[in-house]
């Protein structure tokens, strides 16, 4: 009994220390983009490879990301992937919080609520996709809304951006 006890205990550990073909599979990805960062380190921490996931997002972290870049990343992963990646690797937290606001300021930037609101007075449903758009701005979104609203003699355009606030 002693002795199968410590071969079970050996067998654990051996099987621990090994990396599965999972996570080699993973590891061995290329690694081009940013979200090819963030994909490999959830999939490790799924994998339960915690400190091969470590390794990937110190990658990560280091990168030279433009603020277009990590807004890209937010529309390519998702806000609850990075938001995860944050919580589950604390390391990337800064990387993490630093592409959530590149996001929110270039989803709020007045270059696309000028162009969000350019296509309120077009055909019905592509108002529609503005309309959701402009709803997720917050408070700029609204104060642009209201100073285009005091701006406009087209009713069309009037009553979408009313719908919009």
């Amino acid at each position: 009994m002693k002795y199968a006890s410590l071969a079970l205990l050996w067998l654990t550990t051996a099987l621990a220390q090994a990396a599965s073909p999972a996570v080699e599979a993973t590891l061995a990805l290329p690694r081009t983009e940013p979200r090819h960062y963030v994909e490999a380190a959830l999939a490790l921490v799924d994998l339960r490879a915690p400190a091969e996931a470590e390794k990937v997002v110190g990658e990560f972290v280091v990168l030279k990301l433009t603020d277009a870049q990590r807004a890209k990343l937010v529309e390519e992963v998702g806000t609850a992937a990075l938001a995860r990646l944050g919580r589950e690797l604390p390391a990337a937290q800064p990387a993490v919080e630093a592409a959530l606001s590149a996001a929110a300021a270039q989803a709020t930037s007045p270059k696309r609520l000028a162009t969000l609101v350019g296509k309120l007075d077009g055909e019905r449903e592509a108002a529609l996709v503005a309309i959701r758009a402009l709803r997720e701005t917050g408070p700029a979104g609204v104060d642009y809304c209201v100073a285009a609203l005091e701006k406009s003699d087209d009713p069309t355009l009037r009553a979408r951006l009313r719908e919009a606030l």
